[in-house]
Parts: structure tokens; sequence; C-alpha cells
């Protein structure tokens, strides 16, 4: 799983073995140097790309925690 604001990566995390559905992660970003920008997440599955993306970006506070449950969508590459 990666994040990206703006199309600057700022987290990701790998996982191997086998999940059962749904998967919850976590992952700390840091609002002194994630920038500004679309915020976008991305998971790959066996080649598969699932993403969420917020356009505009989001607004984090140091020190606080947000919960937030995003659906991802699947890519669709045209050729």
């Amino acid at each position: 799983m990666t994040v990206k604001v703006g199309g600057n990566k700022v987290a990701e995390a790998s996982t191997s073995g086998e999940f059962a559905y749904p998967i919850v992660v976590y992952l700390a970003l840091n609002p002194a140097t994630m920038g500004t920008g679309t915020l976008r997440i991305e998971a790959d599955e066996s080649g598969d790309i699932y993403y969420y993306q917020k356009a505009g970006g989001v607004s984090l506070t140091a020190g606080k925690f947000y919960q937030s449950a995003v659906e991802l969508e699947i890519g669709v590459m045209i050729l």
C-alpha cells in the first residue's frame, strides 16, 4: 500500500501471506513533510491496482489520531 500526496510518496506498507477481507492497515503520516495536493492511496494485489483518491487533499494536524475507512476501487487501464 502506498499513500501519495500531490504525486509524492509519503507512506507505504507491505505485507505477504493470506488475508481475510476487509484488510485493516494503519499508517503514520507526518503533516509537516507530506505537502499538499490530491491524496491517493494505492494497493497492489497480484498486479491489480486498487485506489482511493481525494482531490484537493486533506488537512492533518500533528499529534492527532485520524481514523478513516476508505473503499478502494480497481484501477482501469486503457490501452
